[in-house]
């Protein structure tokens, strides 16, 4: 109604003060509006005016449809992914004794997969948002974030859970990680990977209850599988 109002005010005025003919007052006001760009003394004949004008209008029509739509779709995609972190918070709100996972890579991910295949209730904290639509897929709850922030560890609810994990592949990291949640939860069972040897005391001191390396377990399974293959 009021593009419609502006419209015919824009006619008259260019009709009447501009001395303009009719069909002129229009293109005028199309070409204004629409930002075409067309030169204002149009050499087109009435005829031709008019159906540029008409051709503007449609395919000014078409585009608001077009975008408007797709706005709509991406509104929409929006809102219902704010209403399923809404929702996925409150489930973490309400956890108790549940897993908190810190890094999804690889065997972050195998871990995930596995606990949530025995029903553990756990949410993962990364940074990366390359897995947030995998997580969100396997419906498996995550904070976005870093794991060596309080606010994060404090949204995965880690006031009221049974483990921690850490999975970083920096050892750095998962001593920062295990000191900070033994600080936030002195009664937390905390698992910790370690890449070197020399940070598994590291990693205790800090406050881990267990610590895991990787290339060690690898080792000695890889030692089983041998012996247990060679004959006496």
């Amino acid at each position: 109604m009021v593009l419609a109002s502006i419209f015919v005010i824009s006619v008259c005025g260019y009709r009447y003060f501009g001395s303009m003919s009719w069909v002129d007052s229009i293109w005028m006001v199309v070409i204004t509006i629409s930002t075409v760009g067309f030169a204002e003394q149009s050499s087109f004949s009435d005829s031709q005016q008019l159906f540029t004008v008409g051709v503007i209008l449609a395919g000014m029509t078409a585009s608001a449809y077009t975008f408007g739509g797709l706005f709509q779709v991406i509104l929409a995609g929006e809102l219902e992914q704010r209403r399923g972190i809404r929702r996925m918070h409150k489930a973490i709100d309400q956890m108790s004794r549940h897993v908190i996972l810190c890094g999804y890579g690889r065997m972050g991910q195998n871990l995930a997969l596995d606990l949530s295949a025995q029903g553990f209730d756990l949410v993962v904290i990364d940074l990366r948002t390359g897995i947030l639509e995998e997580l969100r897929s396997r419906n498996i709850a995550y904070i976005h974030g870093d794991a060596t922030e309080d606010e994060h560890l404090q949204a995965a609810g880690i006031a009221q859970a049974g483990f921690l994990v850490t999975c970083l592949p920096n050892d750095a990291n998962n001593v920062f990680i295990t000191l900070t949640a033994k600080g936030l939860n002195a009664d937390l069972q905390i698992i910790s990977r370690a890449e070197h040897s020399s940070t598994a005391g590291k990693l205790r001191q800090a406050g881990a209850t267990q610590v895991v390396m990787p290339a060690v377990v690898g080792a000695k399974q890889m030692l089983n599988l041998i012996s247990k293959n060679t004959p006496q």
